[in-house]
């Protein structure tokens, strides 16, 4: 009976206390994982333990998918399903296959793990004397930003190096990764990357990316501060092979470290941490409280953190220290080296305090170091006072793990008037305070935070309350250790970076936008959208807006737009994006004619000077115009025309003399012309009758292809038309020229173009990506007169909407197409 009223009370806990105040934490429905290399990759293997703990409060139905096997299990409620990895997803003849000790390649090494009902998932990783866990992070909770934290390259045994490094998991196609290595100068990958540069890797769902350091000079190679940031939200884990703590040659006692880390949108600003609860020490000063060791990076520059740390039985103030960093530099404290008597580090109740964001890792020690062969070193996160939580469930490894104890370290806010509330805070069901009555006792000097240090048994746990706490879970055995975080909230509560917004032409009036935000966007909004068109509508059926593209047009290309777009992430910071129509560098030609002089003789001659120029576009091949010149047929004739442009155009004269016409077509010949030069002068030659004033006419007029595209303007002196660049856009030029998807479109492996025109020209097909970028090229040569179909291969690029810019003759047209796996 007691146990039925337990789960009653869990399962009305969870359905309430939990599930109404929802905010992102470390249990949820949907993970993905990779398993960073604990030590060499020929370890002895005969000692590997590699499990998996998940924990779940409801029953719940579990999907466990990896190297394309998938085993479905049901966990009954308030039970830990532990399953041994490197034997339930084994590969024959590799033990160590569940592990990524590849570097600098892509691999689909990752394990995927599914859920009805909200669940909790750690990872344990322990082989001979050396081993860590680290909690896994729901993919609600991945962003798009990590710096990479670990230790200091490690040791060398038996000519192993051991190095630290990341995992960078992706649960979308086309994950886009940029990762700046950073750290101590001198460091080198394992793939020979170096402090400085900058790598680019592309990503599909169900991939992970690994880079480690060569493990190489102790105590003077370390890539931490390495930035990774994303275009999509990824998994990020940071780990070292095996080290000492402290990394010096003559500690003894190296063990694995690996954590799961947070976003920079969820690190803080303020953390609270208790020693870790190991035995006393006896020294040659006696017994001794000797600390752990704490390293912490910056977020932003000019960063200035302050720790204060105090005895737990007395409240004294130890000592004060300051770091001051740059974003992405770590910093560390460690005391006397080991062999002068006082190893003491910072210890009791430490309080770390920033003027900006900081993640911020707990490390144990070495067993050396304590003279003690039960506690060897492991990293566990700091849990900012921020991201605290009022529920959390986990996992306890027992004795099959070789962990002989196990604790929890738990700080919980509350204040003078919440004294009550903290006997709220309950274990397994149980009030806490019934058994620590000690926990109402232990107030953190100077703040309205309490502490305790709770020792736990195998299996399951939930704490939860009223009031919202931190904690850590950590553990011994013999030469070996592990420790994670158990609470931990992902509410953004920094900014990384406000929206990036970016208008590219895909067409003459059309125009792509693109808008990214790490924290997600919230809203889009326009100002003065008049003679503009756009489709927002699925916008709000995007549960996770970190990326969101929507195609704009110009509705009447000829009136002018002025519009700034505006779009707000779900930190409140925004950033706006004027878009003017034409653009402010606009993408038209001037042509300028101008008359050089009156005409009074009989017979006369009218030089035009030629003068075409843009701000942003050459004129190239094919690109053309034509000029009117209208006259009086009754009173004027021409007699001759002179151009000295046929360098760089062909000209086609065709007059009417009945009209008064005479037409001037200009065809350019050149590769590229510099556009904002004086092209020449046209020299018009006619006779005419007598008049003081006679009337003439100079007209630019479109080229068919850029008909919807240009505006012209008649001047008897002085003529100025503005048309767009004709090889940018789309165009419309009748039956004589035609370019067309003719295969299915979306498209997995090949896509056709058929393409028409009138005579035999050349031509350039090119496979463009929305940002403008050249994917591939298709064919460029001469095209035949009549239809032609061109393939494009398209099996090896990542899924999305992709342009093939076709260009031939007087055509020049964008072919949108979709890519899907």
């Amino acid at each position: 009976m007691k146990n039925t009223i337990f789960l009653l009370i869990a399962i009305f806990i969870y359905s309430t206390t939990c599930l109404l105040a929802q905010e992102i934490s470390s249990y949820g429905k949907d993970f993905w994982f990779a398993i960073p290399p604990n030590d060499h990759e020929k370890t002895d293997a005969n000692t590997n333990v590699l499990k998996l703990y998940i924990v779940a409060v409801l029953k719940s139905t579990i999907t466990v998918e990896y190297a394309g096997k998938q085993t479905n299990y049901i966990i009954d409620p308030n039970n830990t399903l532990e399953i041994d990895l490197d034997k339930e997803f084994s590969h024959p003849g590799n033990m160590y296959a569940q592990e990524v000790y590849t570097t600098g390649v892509v691999n689909n090494q990752t394990f995927h793990i599914s859920s009805d009902r909200d669940i909790s998932i750690s990872i344990l990783n322990s082989k001979t004397y050396t081993g860590d866990s680290f909690i896994v992070f729901p993919v609600k909770a991945w962003g798009t930003n990590y710096v990479h934290l670990a230790y200091w390259d490690g040791e060398l045994i038996n000519n192993r190096p051991k190095g630290s490094g990341m995992l960078i998991i992706a649960n979308q196609d086309d994950t886009e990764l940029t990762i700046r290595y950073k750290g101590k100068p001198g460091t080198t990958t394992v793939d020979n990357k170096q402090v400085g540069d900058i790598e680019k890797v592309t990503l599909n769902k169900g991939q992970v990316f690994s880079f480690r350091s060569k493990g190489e000079n102790i105590r003077k190679r370390d890539l931490s501060g390495t930035m990774v940031s994303s275009n999509k939200p990824v998994g990020a884990i940071s780990y070292h092979q095996r080290t000492p703590i402290p990394g010096d040659v003559t500690v003894d006692g190296a063990d694995h470290l690996v954590e799961m880390l947070p976003p920079v949108t969820a690190w803080g600003k303020k953390y609270v941490c208790l020693q870790l609860l190991r035995d006393d020490v006896i020294s040659y000063f006696g017994i001794e409280k000797w600390g752990d060791y704490f390293r912490g990076i910056a977020a932003e520059n000019g960063t200035i953190v302050t720790c204060k740390y105090y005895s737990f039985e007395t409240g004294k103030l130890y000592e004060e220290l300051t770091f001051e960093v740059d974003a992405n530099e770590f910093f560390e404290y460690n005391a006397k080296s080991v062999g002068l008597f006082n190893n003491k580090s910072i210890r009791g109740i430490s309080i770390w305090e920033s003027n900006k964001p900081f993640m911020l890792m707990q490390y144990c020690y070495s067993a050396d170091w304590d003279y003690n062969s039960k506690y060897d070193p492991f990293m566990t996160l700091a849990v900012p006072t921020e991201q605290y939580v009022n529920y959390t469930v986990f996992n306890v490894p027992g004795y099959s793990s070789r962990i002989d104890e196990s604790f929890a370290n738990l700080i919980v806010d509350a204040n003078d008037t919440d004294i009550d509330l903290l006997k709220t805070i309950r274990i397994d069901g149980e009030v806490l305070y019934k058994y620590y009555p000690e926990l109402i006792l232990n107030k953190i000097p100077g703040e309205d935070l309490y502490w305790l240090r709770l020792p736990l048994k195998q299996g399951n746990h939930i704490i939860e309350g009223d009031l919202k706490f931190g904690s850590c879970l950590y553990g011994f055995g013999e030469y070996i250790s592990y420790g994670h975080t158990t609470s931990l909230g992902f509410k953004p509560i920094n900014n990384d970076g406000n929206p990036i917004i970016s208008i590219n032409e895909i067409g003459c009036g059309d125009y792509l936008v693109s808008i990214t935000d790490s924290t997600g966007i919230s809203s889009i909004s326009f100002d003065n959208n008049s003679n503009i068109s756009y489709d927002t509508t699925g916008f709000h059926n995007i549960i996770e807006k970190y990326y969101y593209q929507f195609v704009m047009t110009v509705d009447d290309i000829n009136q002018n737009v002025n519009l700034a777009i505006t779009a707000t992430d779900i930190l409140g910071y925004n950033s706006t994006k004027s878009f003017t129509f034409p653009e402010e560098e606009r993408k038209y030609y001037k042509l300028q004619l101008v008359k050089n002089k009156n005409i009074y003789n009989s017979y006369d001659t009218i030089k035009v000077d030629i003068n075409i120029s843009s701000n942003a576009w050459d004129i190239y091949k094919l690109d053309s115009f034509s000029i009117d010149i209208n006259l009086d047929s009754k009173k004027y004739d021409f007699i001759d025309f002179k151009s000295n442009l046929s360098d760089d155009f062909g000209v086609n004269i065709n007059s009417d003399s009945n009209a008064g016409l005479l037409n001037l077509e200009f065809i350019s010949e050149s590769q590229s012309i510099d556009s904002n030069v004086t092209l020449g002068t046209l020299e018009c030659s006619f006779l005419w009758e007598n008049d003081a004033n006679p009337k003439i006419t100079t007209q630019v007029k479109n080229s068919p292809y850029s008909a919807r595209c240009i505006s012209f303007v008649s001047d008897t002196a002085y003529t100025e038309v503005q048309m767009c660049a004709p090889d940018l856009f789309a165009i419309n030029i009748g039956d004589k020229y035609s370019a067309a998807i003719s295969s299915k479109n979306p498209a997995k492996d090949m896509v056709i173009c058929t393409l028409t025109v009138p005579f035999e020209t050349t031509g350039d097909l090119a496979l463009f990506d929305t940002q403008g970028n050249i994917v591939k090229s298709i064919y460029r040569g001469t095209i035949s007169d009549g239809t032609t179909e061109f393939e494009a291969n398209i099996k090896d690029i990542p899924s999305g909407v992709y342009f093939i810019k076709v260009k031939a003759g007087l055509l020049a047209k964008y072919l949108k197409i979709y890519k899907i796996d």
